[in-house]
């Protein structure tokens, strides 16, 4: 059973990558390599679907909080796969 939550339209989400995540899953480890930020809290996942357009953006020399410098950004609805 896969367990889903959903993020409504209106506010703005950006997902991204987290990299030390994703390297402990390449290496077999059951982790949450996907973060998605949204309302000032971090909700990770297993798989993020964007049911509206996402803008990329490239923020190499201005990271989020969290050190990211690629994300995707939406303010349509998102669904998470934990």
């Amino acid at each position: 059973m896969t367990l889903t939550k959903q993020l409504s339209a209106g506010c703005l989400k950006r997902i991204h990558v987290n990299q030390n995540l994703l390297r402990r899953a390449i290496k077999g480890e059951d982790v949450c390599p996907y973060t998605v930020q949204y309302k000032g809290k971090s909700h990770p996942c297993k798989s993020a679907i964007a049911h509206e357009g996402v803008e990329f953006v490239n923020s190499i020399h201005k990271p989020l909080s969290c050190g990211a410098r690629l994300y995707g950004q939406t303010t349509g609805p998102v669904t998470l796969h934990l």
